[in-house]
């Protein structure tokens, strides 16, 4: 682990010495501010590699990516499916987007699946994402010195982006592209040589195919925002209409799979082999559309109510994503979003501008069709991050205002960042909802080596399905696949699909106002609060949510 925390290090810093010898806009700014670029970008680094192995710990979600991604490296196939090259992998039963865990192969191939080993390409890609849009700011002329700096505060500062980087869930890798995409963008806006203009489109466009594989909500979002953005770039005479045609060709292409993924799911019912890959028919389609048993209607009022409500608190009820009392946004940070959004519309427009908010229309599909919480919405973040350092650099429109402003977002930050590591620290959230004690670890490690393992838990404590941690024995244990599946008894497909039993494994979910009564020999890892009988079992391990004991029979 301190290998890898001290390439990462010398890596990115290495970067940054390089870049800053070379920019020309760099060597000519004051050392005052060059303290300030170096200054964030150094907070940037830290709050994302900070403990990511530890804080938050792992998620059921990043158990289940993290098994699909060493099953894809070491078998080739899905964990839960047996395919070979899904395009979808099958997960819980309903599904799990492909791009992550398919980009995590090799690091958990190489180094072995661990949390820290499943967490890293998130963290990289996080960090790559940070030097490339300061690359592309500082390359071009499209801002000023102080808007440049503004804007990459205001991103990469956020507790939502950091949270994000920090947190291996696969629809989280969509904001670091979206990212790729708004520098790449920045290039091809800048660059007069019709080369590079081509091959920035045409990056731009591979990396737009490649967010459908990020998260299937946002679907909607990416034909809406496709359609606006080659629309808006052909009227106003920065591509072709041939260029447009090679685009949608590009994303045809690239998205077919996907396209028939759909299909099989909808239409025909029946799984698609086709040029190599698996379009995976799955259990039952999850989705966080919102029409569930209300009427179309009501879901939607119901929908965006909820979401300008959330928008406006900072907070979803997901503490690793949005830390609670400083929020998603900082305190009183989405005003200014509001005050850049009215800038836009009534002064000047630049062409970022209008990309930015190309983007922000585009993602208001999801306010309206899906249940509200950020990692729903993950769209519409970096489009309400612009517009806010937007606004604020409207509102404090002279350099000794923003410099004071951003004193005070930062230490605003740093109270965030103070926060969530404490609580974190203290245990606040690690028995919270689908993350999992790290204790586990270590003792389902020793339980291992009994030939009966029952694993206990409750819904009433936990507020989550306590069955669903049936991926925890697989994570720490590596189960063969096939193995897996001969030794499995039948689950009943659903949206979230468990498997109460396979091999030696045994997953229980007690309700809190029932008293455990083993039956079998073997080792059983019970969660602390769960009535039992205590003086028949021999006790192995304490642990601050779990105990681990010994049954005779």
């Amino acid at each position: 682990m301190q290998i890898i925390y001290f390439t990462i290090t010398i890596v990115y810093f290495l970067v940054i010495a390089v870049f800053i010898r070379k920019n020309d806009t760099i060597r000519k700014v004051s050392i005052k501010y060059k303290i300030f670029l170096l200054v964030f970008l150094i907070l940037a680094f830290m709050v994302r590699i900070y403990k990511f192995d530890k804080l938050p710990n792992l998620d059921l979600d990043e158990a289940m990516g993290g098994i699909n991604s060493w099953s894809l490296g070491k078998y080739g196939v899905d964990y839960f499916h047996l395919v070979k090259n899904p395009v979808y992998l099958y997960a819980w039963g309903s599904g799990m987007n492909i791009l992550y865990p398919l980009i995590s192969v090799p690091f958990v191939k190489i180094l072995g699946l661990t949390i820290t080993t499943y967490r890293l390409p998130l963290i990289i890609i996080n960090l790559v994402s940070i030097l490339l849009l300061t690359y592309s700011l500082y390359k071009t002329r499209i801002l000023k010195n102080i808007q440049r700096l503004m804007l990459l505060i205001v991103i990469f500062l956020s507790p939502v982006t950091i949270c994000a980087s920090r947190w291996a869930i696969e629809s989280n890798l969509f904001i670091p592209l979206v990212v790729v995409i708004l520098s790449l963008f920045i290039l091809f806006i800048s660059t007069t040589s019709k080369y590079a203009r081509n091959a920035y489109l045409i990056t731009i466009t591979i990396f737009i195919g490649l967010l459908a594989y990020c998260y299937s909500n946002n679907w909607i979002f990416l034909f809406s925002f496709a359609i606006c953005f080659y629309t808006w770039l052909l009227l106003k005479g920065k591509i072709d209409i041939k260029q447009v045609l090679v685009s949608f060709i590009i994303l045809l292409i690239e998205c077919l799979p996907l396209i028939l993924f759909l299909y099989v799911n909808f239409i025909s019912k029946r799984e698609i082999f086709f040029g190599g890959f698996t379009a995976t028919k799955l259990a039952t389609s999850r989705s966080a559309f919102a029409i569930e048993n209300r009427h179309l209607l009501t879901s939607i009022i119901n929908n965006l109510t909820n979401s300008i409500k959330m928008l406006i608190n900072g907070y979803d009820g997901i503490p690793k994503i949005t830390p609670q009392f400083f929020g998603a946004f900082l305190p009183l940070m989405l005003s200014f979003c509001c005050i850049g959004i009215i800038t836009y519309i009534v002064k000047e427009k630049s062409v970022l501008d209008t990309f930015m908010f190309i983007m922000l229309i585009s993602a208001l599909w999801n306010l309206l069709l899906i249940q509200p919480n950020f990692t729903h919405f993950n769209a519409i973040i970096v489009p309400i991050l612009y517009f806010e350092a937007r606004g604020i650099m409207e509102a404090f429109d002279n350099y000794q205002s923003l410099i004071t402003f951003m004193v005070i977002f930062t230490l605003f930050f740093l109270g965030a960042a103070k926060s969530y590591v404490n609580d974190y620290n203290n245990g606040t959230y690690n028995n919270y909802e689908n993350t999992t004690p790290s204790e586990l670890k270590e003792m389902i490690h020793h339980a291992a080596s009994y030939n009966n393992v029952f694993l206990v838990s409750s819904h009433d404590i936990r507020q989550t399905n306590s069955l669903s941690y049936f991926v925890l024995p697989i994570f720490y244990q590596q189960i063969n696949p096939y193995e897996f599946h001969r030794e499995t008894l039948y689950a009943q497909p659903s949206e979230f699909m468990t498997y109460n039993h396979f091999g030696k494994w045994n997953i229980v979910d007690l309700p809190i106002n029932r008293k455990l009564k083993s039956k079998k020999r073997g080792v059983y890892i019970v969660q602390n609060g769960i009535k039992m009988d205590k003086a028949s079992y021999k006790t192995i391990q304490t642990g601050r949510y779990y105990t681990t004991y010994y049954f005779k029979g």
